[in-house]
């Protein structure tokens, strides 16, 4: 049976973060994160590559850029697996679910850092690199966010708490798998509904209009 090739890009996050005066700051890199995880190794082979250390509410659209073009970059890549602060996870990831078109994407992340009792970032990490390696996900490709033992797409999911071990929902459909001892149980079809983005002119001026009782529309039409 041929191994799965997985790339696992860091980009900081409370799952790499440790304790400091005041606070926490992402200190762990990505090698340090997939070691702290029992049998990764066993599950697929993986390289990591660090791709930015911010916390998840200063994540920027660099990081972004940097992440797409890592995934348009994984020729020989079977999937990708992505570690970042939740504040902006669901973002990110829909991001990448609209501007790529190749390998599966699952990001995953933590609500407890990993110096804390019951760190929950090594599990999630675990069922990310789990749902890279199924032939549903690298038929189907897509994005998607990998947490709480769920596997939600992109397109759907949320952040719903603040401190919840289970915080990412799908409200409107519920998530697409769930990890079990023995593999997934799967609720619908894998695969994006987005539309690809990924040709679209990065520098392209999209403005955003707000309307409202009383709005006229003539700055609208200037």
């Amino acid at each position: 049976m041929t191994r799965s090739e997985i790339h696992v890009l860091a980009t900081g996050g409370t799952i790499a973060s440790t304790a400091k005066e005041g606070g926490a700051a992402p200190e762990l890199d990505g090698e340090t994160l997939v070691e702290a995880v029992p049998d990764l190794a066993d599950l697929a082979d993986l390289t990591v590559t660090d791709v930015a250390d911010s916390p998840g509410f200063d994540v920027q659209l660099s990081t972004v850029d940097s992440l797409q073009e890592h995934v348009a970059d994984a020729d020989n890549t079977d999937g990708i697996v992505v570690t970042h602060g939740t504040d902006t996870l669901e973002e990110t990831a829909y991001a990448l679910d609209l501007l790529t078109d190749g390998p599966p994407v699952v990001c995953t992340g933590a609500q407890r850092r990993p110096d804390e009792r019951s760190a929950d970032g090594p599990a999630n990490i675990h069922t990310a690199v789990r749902a890279a390696v199924t032939d549903r996900l690298q038929a189907a490709g897509g994005a998607y966010v990998a947490f709480d033992d769920e596997l939600h797409a992109a397109r759907d999911v949320t952040k719903a708490h603040t401190s919840a071990l289970g915080t990412f929902r799908s409200p409107d459909t519920g998530p697409v798998a769930r990890a079990m001892r023995d593999g997934f149980r799967w609720y619908r079809e894998a695969g994006s509904r987005s539309a690809d983005l990924s040709a679209v002119d990065p520098e392209l001026s999209v403005p955003i209009i707000v309307s409202g009782t009383g709005v006229s529309g003539e700055q609208d039409r200037r």
